[in-house]
């Protein structure tokens, strides 16, 4: 018996079954301990058993496994596309310029940088898009070797790429840095199943945008990006109005307080930015949308909340962008 786990659990993908164990008369417990750094030793297998009696009597001894998980192993569950695969994992109308920007990501790109030219239309002006791509840390740390234009860029999925170009065109970005894509040992199964895009950086003509609002909750005055003094006062506001609202007092007022803070964050936020993650956010390929304004864990039915960097998640992603495309054979 073994397990086929990430994006190798996709029916077209099962090449690498891990932690085989032969099941006889015992039950089977097989622990998997995540271990970070460069570990290539490590191979997905269980290991030897150790016997543990049973719990009740009459019952089955357990056989116990303690196997590790590395990012050598994520890196073996994870699927890298070929470019043969790219026209069937992205959607059918994605633009000619833009699919064949997506297609030279998996032929290999001889640097980390992309410039899309798309030629003029009845309805739009020529137009050119460069694209930049962050050195990816965490797999750095954590594999014993993947590059960033040969291993990680492929392990992404071809939709990310393909929703991602076209709504940044569409938007009318002319620059954009990609700072995650595929990685091993960071945050959710989004991004280690290759589900996940991160940008952090934008520009067009008129404004440049670090998509960063991490000044929100430092109480001291003066320069935060993207957060003006008066947003931080009235989110304050809200913060206290908020705990009174949970202690039963007052829940008008946190309603009132909310309503403030939302209108400030709203007529500050750069227009650029609310361009590319209303149409990001619409487009079909495309299931979560988070950012340091709003997050949206289901682009088709939680609708849009604002980030109060409150929880982790929203704390996660108070410095980028993020979407996370639909695969129904993976998530």
């Amino acid at each position: 018996m073994a397990l086929f786990l990430n994006s190798d659990v996709h029916p077209d993908f099962r090449r690498c079954p891990v932690y085989a164990v032969v099941v006889g008369d015992n039950d089977v417990l097989v622990r998997i301990k995540e271990q970070k750094g460069r570990i290539g030793h490590a191979r997905a297998v269980a290991g030897t058993a150790t016997a543990r009696p049973p719990s009740q009597p009459g019952g089955r001894p357990t056989d116990c496994y303690d196997s590790l998980l590395t990012g050598d192993i994520w890196m073996q569950i994870s699927h890298k596309y070929t470019v043969e695969e790219v026209s069937t994992r992205m959607a059918a109308d994605t633009p000619p310029a833009v699919a064949a920007a997506v297609r030279s990501i998996y032929s290999g790109l001889a640097q980390p940088r992309l410039v899309l030219n798309f030629p003029p239309s009845d309805s739009t002006a020529a137009q050119t898009l460069s694209v930049r791509f962050a050195e990816a840390d965490n797999a750095l740390a954590n594999t014993t070797h993947c590059p960033l234009l040969t291993e990680v860029l492929p392990r992404t999925h071809p939709a990310a790429f393909a929703a991602l170009l076209t709504e940044a065109r569409n938007a009318g970005v002319t620059e954009m840095l990609v700072t995650s894509c595929w990685r091993p040992m960071l945050g959710s199964i989004v991004h280690r199943a290759g589900l996940g895009l991160d940008v952090t950086y934008i520009a067009n003509a008129t404004q440049r945008v670090n998509i960063n609002r991490t000044g929100l909750l430092n109480k001291r005055r003066g320069a935060s990006e993207n957060v003006s003094d008066l947003e931080k006062k009235l989110y304050e506001e809200y913060e206290t109005a908020k705990k009174k609202a949970e202690n039963k007092q007052n829940q008008k007022a946190e309603s009132s307080a909310k309503d403030s803070w939302d209108n400030e964050r709203n007529k500050n936020e750069p227009k650029l930015m609310h361009e590319l993650r209303e149409r990001i956010r619409n487009h079909q390929s495309v299931a979560q949308v988070f950012d340091p304004w709003f997050m949206e864990a289901n682009t088709h039915h939680s609708g849009q909340a604002a980030n109060e960097q409150r929880a982790k998640n929203e704390v996660l992603h108070a410095n980028h962008l993020h979407l996370t495309v639909r695969e129904p054979g993976i998530s």
